[in-house]
C-alpha cells in the first residue's frame, strides 16, 4: 500500500518523490502501520500542486452542484411525503420494511401496528437517503421511525408504545376510521 500511495503522490500531484520516500521510510522505521493517519503528514501541502483534474477518470472529477438542485430535491421529497400521507390512512417511515425491519425501534412500531391489526404503508428510509433527511425536515422530528395516522404525525416508537399501552392508539385508529383485522 505504501508503493501505491507513493505512486499516487508522484504521478497525480507532481510531488518530489524523495520527500515522500523519506517520510514513509521514517514511519516504517518506527514500526508505524502505513495508513491514512500515519501517511497524511507526508502529504501535507500536496493538494496545492493539483491545479486541475485532467489526469483523473471522470468518476473522480469534481462536480459542482447547483444549490437550486438541492432545493428542488427537497421540494420533491416534501411533495412525495404529502402525497403518501394523504392517500394512506397509516404511513410509517422506517429503517427497513414491515417484512424486514432494520432497527429495534422500527420493529417495535411494526409489532404494535400488527398487534392492532393495522395495515399500513411503509417507506424504507435506508434505501433513500434524501427521503431519510426529508422526513426529518418535514416533521421537524430527528428520529426514525415516524408514524402518520390519518395525515397527522403521531411520533416514533416511544409515543406509539405509550399510546398502545394506555389505549389512546386504539381510540385514534377508530376515530381515523382505520380498518383493523383483529
Amino acid at each position: 500500500s505504501s508503493r501505491v500511495l507513493w505512486t499516487l503522490a508522484v504521478t497525480q500531484f507532481d510531488v518530489d518523490s524523495t520527500k515522500i520516500r523519506k517520510s514513509m521510510a521514517a514511519l516504517a522505521k518506527f514500526g508505524k502501520v502505513l495508513n491514512r493517519a500515519t501517511v497524511r503528514p507526508a502529504f501535507r501541502g500536496i493538494r496545492s500542486f493539483a491545479t486541475d483534474d485532467s489526469g483523473f477518470h471522470s468518476d473522480f472529477k469534481a462536480v459542482k452542484k447547483d444549490d437550486n438542485d438541492f432545493e428542488k430535491s427537497v421540494e420533491a421529497i416534501q411533495s412525495r411525503i404529502k402525497e403518501d400521507i394523504a392517500k394512506n390512512k397509516v404511513v410509517v417511515y422506517m429503517k427497513g420494511t414491515q417484512q424486514a425491519p432494520m432497527c429495534g425501534f422500527s420493529n417495535g412500531v411494526v409489532k404494535i401496528l400488527q398487534i392492532n391489526g393495522v395495515k399500513f404503508d411503509d417507506h424504507n428510509v435506508l434505501a433513500d437517503p434524501a427521503l431519510r433527511e426529508g422526513i426529518k425536515r418535514f416533521t421537524e422530528w430527528p428520529t426514525i421511525p415516524q408514524v402518520f395516522i390519518d395525515g397527522e404525525f403521531v411520533g416514533g416508537f416511544d409515543i406509539m408504545r405509550s399510546m398502545h399501552e394506555n389505549g389512546e392508539l386504539q381510540k385514534l385508529l377508530d376515530k381515523a376510521g382505520v380498518s383493523r383485522a383483529l
